[in-house]
């Protein structure tokens, strides 16, 4: 897959359009007090005795109410 000219011209200031909402995001975070990112989770498959997406969704849950 290639880029078209309108494509390449384009994407410098779209590169720049996205940093900007990050950083807008971040200030905004950052008075609010919200924490994002990502989490990363790996288990083996005998972890049979753990419902993780149980678990992981009870986490999601805390956090959007903290």
């Amino acid at each position: 897959m290639r880029l078209t000219a309108a494509g390449e011209a384009f994407l410098p200031a779209g590169r720049q359009a996205l940093e900007a909402v990050e950083r807008a995001r971040a200030e905004v975070d950052a008075v609010t007090g919200k924490l994002r990112g990502q989490l990363a989770v790996s288990a083996i498959s005998t972890v049979a005795a753990v419902d993780l997406p149980r678990a992981l969704g009870d986490f999601r849950a805390r956090r959007a109410c903290a």
